[in-house]
Formats: C-alpha cells, structure tokens, sequence
C-alpha cells in the first residue's frame, strides 16, 4: 500500500475471521511522516444509530513531537438533532476504542520520549 506522507492511518492488525470478531480489537495508528494528520470514524458497526449522531469521529495529528487527538468539526448537513423518544443509542464500547500501538514511518531522526 503506497501512503503519502503526512497522513495518519487507523487499522485493525489483528486477525479475524469476520468483521464482527474485530469489534472489540484495539487499533495501530500508523504516522507516516511530520507533521502528519488523518481522521478516524467509529461506530457501533451493528446499528443504524449513527445517522442520529452515535459515532466517534477524531481528528488526529502529529507535530514530530506528539500525537494528539481532538473531536472533527462535522459539516452541518451531519448535525442532527437526537431524537427524545429513541431511548438510548448503540455507540461504540470503550473496548474497541484502545490504541494497541504507534508506529511511526520516515522521521528523519529518532523519537524520544
């Protein structure tokens, strides 16, 4: 897979026979390059809940030093309003919201911690 630089991917490396076993999996973020950025989109993978807003969706970066994370800006066709008489949303577990592992590609000099 050809990765420009400067881009941050989210994967599952772990594997499964089937999307549904990977659910709970914590991710690899992989950063190619500094500064670099990418976004990650989750949900719950199993409902419909997201068109009414149950989904996680980041932003994220890394300077050359760290790497952060913040909530991404939607467009303001996405926003919608949570209906009242839906009872709760499906959203995704805390479990399959680990990061397992960084792994950073073509930094011209070694990280320190």
């Amino acid at each position: 897979v050809f990765v420009r630089s400067g881009h941050i991917l989210c994967k599952k490396m772990r594997p499964r026979r089937s999307v549904a076993a990977m659910a709970e999996d914590p991710y690899t973020v992989e950063v190619y390059g500094s500064p670099a950025r990418g976004r990650i989109y989750i949900d719950d993978g199993r409902s419909h809940h997201f068109q009414m807003g149950a989904f996680v969706l980041d932003e994220i970066s890394f300077d050359g030093a760290s790497v952060s994370s913040r909530p991404a800006q939607l467009p303001h066709s996405f926003r919608r309003p949570l209906p009242a008489d839906r009872g709760p949303l499906a959203s995704p577990s805390a479990a399959g919201l680990r990061v397992e592992r960084l792994v950073l590609h073509g930094l011209t000099r070694r990280p320190v911690a």
